[in-house]
């Protein structure tokens, strides 16, 4: 039994730490979500493994059947039961249990980050600990030398997105602000780790690991991030001044690792400098250019770009909460309901884009999980840090360690005030906060576990960087992982004696096979998003059949993704307008309402199914009025700045003689964005519609409408001759000069407006001023028979 136990915390152990280090540094070119599906896979399939581990151990140890749930046991189990209840209460469970596309927060995630803690808390003592700590600094130092590499602009991999910027490097996380909330915990734990060290040559490695760590920090540049560390920086100093090492000649001799480099990269070299960038938050330089020319600009509250696109999305999700108060939305739901909530403001400055998360950790948790799930996480994090915080000061053995874990921890939480965590962020917060339970467990508590040896660590290592190289050469992610580690399982069963195995009893082998297969199941499970996002971003470069059959894959490897139906369904719908036949179009409406029925909240596919059902009547003759209208409802009930819902419906309004109506969604629609020449076009239609049925007033309204939204519109002209025409049988010369002069200043030499302009002066008596528009005409058309006439009419009466 004992060659089966041991061999089990081989397997555990090892994936512990092949998680430690290769979720954060892996990627995949070959997905198209590159950073998100890659580390959510290489996680699922790395806890599959430790559960491997786990079942082998469970099921043959006699004594060792107790999890050690650790100091923060009761805040755990609620926070994992608020979770659940949030799962149950979601407004889309498949969402909470499985995340949301590209943010992968769902209840699984969950899971596997409590696998991660639990490991740490019951497999490792205060020193086999140590080893996790080594490889979470080792990884940190990995990461921070791929930033420097970004920015050297010697990046070998051909990546799109935050990599562009060499002075805000995002190394293997995909954006900065997930690297900086990364690196901002494992600062503190490197310098405490620095200073706890004895030996030069210990001072010396781990001195260079915390260099290299804070060159990560300030290459990474998130202003976030340097909040985070003035309070968890600060609280260090206090606490090792409080023990009596600050004022020492090695600490200050550290430190200085610190403050040269924070030195130049902020005073020194502008283009790093977290100064500036904290400068252009109330200058507004950061932004200078929006999207849109009336983008709302979020100086209404005295900051500029990202910074106050956060206010306005922290508003928004204010409003969430207000409606979901208790149980929250459900895991990872924020992005499936925001367009619901969503403030012109951001859509004025951030397009047409989701927003999976609130940019702010602690809204974030209110709305997914509702207010008791944030006081809990409250309790939770507020509650650890004390306990470190404490046991840190009296203790004289590894009290530094708990420094730099409660330090750490207190930037990261700092920190996400204002970002939100990702995949391979959450794995090392969660793993460091199981290494700092486990310093707080009193030495007696657990019995050391025999059988660690240091070897563990670096077979962990070895595992995860062929894995890695693998990757980067088109190998699949998981053979590597399988056959280092997993093969580990037989040679459990196989590597004890005879005696050994006739002492196991048959109910325990078949609880062994069972296990393996269940695992086995879930480990499938796990690579199936891997591969449905690698068929994705084949099917997004296919044509015609082809691209349907690579959708068609990638859905039923991962039907739990939204996006991938709804391209699909999108796709579909122009494949059954080509062919124009009945019965396929009937079969894409069934695929678009089964899709809808997964995901109720996309707008999209509500829109999508209302130019089906459109499609349906054009091509049967049957009415489907209402329910295309009742389609493109929804879609605008789920995103109420949905542009092009808002258009369609106005068509089929228009195109039914319903005016009045069309005009309102049009109108609507040019209120949400302004230039959007479908919506100006459409609008200008109705006008024209109510000029041919003498609706006056009507179209007066509609041009005015156009002018004011849009002047700069292509066909102004064509609105500004049609309003005078329709003040010209009004008698209104008041308003006909009112439009000769904005038809001037839209086209100063527009000799028409002049003309026209000339006349009205003529007939008011003012003279003097037709003289000067007549003369304009008669210097750009010296023909023109009429402006001669009545200039020299004007200078007889002047």
């Amino acid at each position: 039994m004992k060659n089966i136990i041991f061999i089990s915390e081989i397997i555990i152990k090892s994936g512990l730490l092949c998680a430690c280090f290769f979720i954060p540094l892996y990627f995949d070119l070959r997905v198209h979500n590159v950073f998100d599906v890659s580390k959510v896979s290489s996680m699922y399939i790395i806890c599959t493994i430790i559960l491997f581990g786990w079942a082998i151990r469970l099921i043959f140890s006699k004594n060792e059947k107790k999890i050690v749930f650790g100091p923060l046991k009761y805040p755990i189990i609620c926070f994992f039961l608020i979770s659940l209840i949030a799962v149950i209460f979601s407004q889309n469970k498949i969402i909470s249990i499985f995340g949301y596309y590209r943010h992968y927060e769902g209840f699984t995630s969950l899971i596997c980050y409590l696998i991660l803690f639990f490991t740490v808390i019951n497999l490792f003592d205060r020193n086999s600990i140590l080893w996790v700590i080594d490889v979470l600094l080792f990884t940190g130092v990995a990461c921070s030398l791929y930033g420097v590499i970004q920015h050297i602009e010697l990046d070998p991999f051909s990546w799109s997105g935050a990599a562009g910027n060499p002075n805000r490097v995002s190394s293997s996380f995909g954006n900065p602000v997930f690297f900086g909330g990364y690196i901002v915990t494992l600062l503190p734990i490197a310098l405490a780790r620095c200073l706890s060290s004895v030996k030069k040559l210990d001072i010396a490695i781990y001195g260079i690991s915390f260099f290299f760590i804070c060159l990560g920090f300030f290459l990474n540049n998130s202003r976030a991030c340097y909040v985070g560390l003035s309070f968890g920086g600060l609280l260090f100093l206090f606490l090792i001044l409080k023990i009596g090492i600050l004022f020492t000649k090695k600490t200050l001799m550290i430190l200085l690792i610190f403050i040269i480099p924070g030195i130049y990269f902020n005073l020194v070299k502008e283009e790093t400098s977290a100064v500036s960038r904290f400068i252009t938050t109330f200058t507004g330089k950061e932004h200078a250019e929006q999207p849109s020319e009336i983008a709302y600009k979020a100086s209404s509250y005295g900051f500029e770009g990202s910074a106050g696109v956060r206010l306005y999305i922290w508003k928004d999700v204010l409003n969430m909460i207000k409606a979901f108060p208790v149980f929250g939305v459900g895991l990872d739901c924020l992005g499936a309901l925001y367009l619901k909530y969503r403030s012109i403001g951001v859509y004025r400055i951030e397009g047409d884009a989701k927003a999976d998360s609130a940019h702010n950790e602690f809204l974030d948790i209110a709305v997914t999980r509702g207010i008791p799930g944030l006081i809990i996480y409250l309790w939770l994090i507020i509650y650890l840090l004390i306990l470190c915080i404490k046991k840190g000061i009296s203790s004289k053995e590894n009290g530094l360690l708990l420094i730099g874990i409660a330090c750490g921890l207190l930037s990261y939480y700092l920190q996400t005030l204002f970002s939100f965590g990702v995949t391979p962020v959450f794995t090392t917060m969660w793993t460091v906060m199981g290494t700092g339970c486990v310093f707080l467990l009193d030495a007696k508590s657990k019995e050391k576990i025999p059988g660690w040896h240091p070897i563990l660590s670096i077979t962990s290592i070895i595992i995860s960087l062929f894995a890695l190289l693998l990757s980067f050469h088109g190998w699949y992610m998981i053979l590597s992982i399988i056959i280092a580690i997993l093969a580990m399982s037989p040679i459990a069963y196989i590597s004890t004696n005879k005696q050994q195995r006739q002492q196991t009893s048959p109910k325990r082998f078949y609880l062994f096979m069972g296990s393996i297969i269940i695992l086995s199941i879930l480990l499938l499970a796990s690579i199936c998003p891997y591969y449905a996002d690698i068929y994705h971003k084949t099917a997004i470069k296919k044509e015609g059949l082809d691209k349907i059959k690579w959708f068609e894959k990638a859905i039923k490897l991962n039907p739990t993704v939204d996006w991938y139906q709804g391209e699909l369904m999108r796709f579909l719908l122009g494949e059954a307008k080509t062919k124009r036949d009945v019965a396929y179009l009937e079969w894409v409406i069934s695929r678009i309402k089964k899709t809808i029925k997964l995901f109720p909240q996309d707008a999209n596919n509500h829109n999508t199914l209302g130019l089906a059902y459109d499609f349906k009547q054009e091509l049967t003759g049957e009415d489907m009025r209402e329910l295309t209208i009742a389609s493109y409802k929804n879609a605008i009930f789920y995103n109420p700045f949905y542009v092009g819902a808002h258009n369609n419906i106005g068509v089929l309004y228009g195109r039914d003689g319903s005016y009045e109506e069309a005009e309102k969604y049009f109108t609507e629609g040019l209120k949400i964005e302004p230039y959007n020449s479908i919506s100006l076009e459409n609008l200008h239609k109705i006008a024209e519609a109510y000029i041919f049925y003498k609706k006056f007033d009507s179209a007066t309204r509609v041009l005015v409408n156009i002018y004011k939204f849009s002047p700069k519109y292509p066909r102004i002209m064509e609105i500004f001759t049609s309003l005078g025409n329709i003040y010209k049988d009004m008698g209104r010369m008041d308003k006909i000069e009112e439009i000769c002069h904005l038809m001037i200043e839209a086209d100063p030499e527009n000799t028409i407006a002049h003309r026209n302009l000339g006349s009205i002066y003529y007939t008011q008596g003012k003279y003097k001023e037709a003289i000067r528009e007549f003369e304009f005409v008669l210097k750009k058309e010296p023909d023109d028979a009429y402006s001669k006439n009545l200039l020299s009419l004007c200078r007889e009466r002047n």
